[in-house]
């Protein structure tokens, strides 16, 4: 009972500061599974602070 699965991704980085970092994911993910579709988009955003 197996199925497919296709995913795409698009990642951005940016320093807006000597001890900060920004991050951002934009996920696409195209799944299915006989009858059974499940298409998710995810995005996500990370910010880091260094010291």
């Amino acid at each position: 009972m197996g199925g497919k699965e296709h995913d795409w991704t698009l990642g951005a980085n940016g320093y807006p500061g000597e001890h900060l970092k920004m991050q951002a994911n934009c996920i696409w993910a195209f799944s299915d599974r006989g009858k059974l579709q499940v298409n998710p988009r995810i995005f996500e955003v990370r910010a880091q602070v260094s010291f």
